[in-house]
């Protein structure tokens, strides 16, 4: 019976052991995540940015 809840407490701890290892990883996703719409907001700045030089320099040629 000892050996049983023994086991049952490894697997128990074990067990927590992956929740925190995954709240580690979805925190780290988060970071990641939240750095790749920083990016993006950056990258949609520059293309309207070149969309307008570009409408500008085709009126300003005709």
């Amino acid at each position: 019976m000892k050996f049983k809840i023994g086991n049952a407490m490894e697997n128990v701890g074990e067990g927590i052991m992956q929740i925190m290892d995954n709240c580690v990883n979805i925190e780290i996703l988060e970071e990641k995540s939240q750095m790749l719409n920083k990016q993006a907001a950056v990258f949609q700045h520059e293309a309207k940015a070149l969309n307008n030089f570009y409408k500008r320099e085709r009126i300003i040629v005709r």
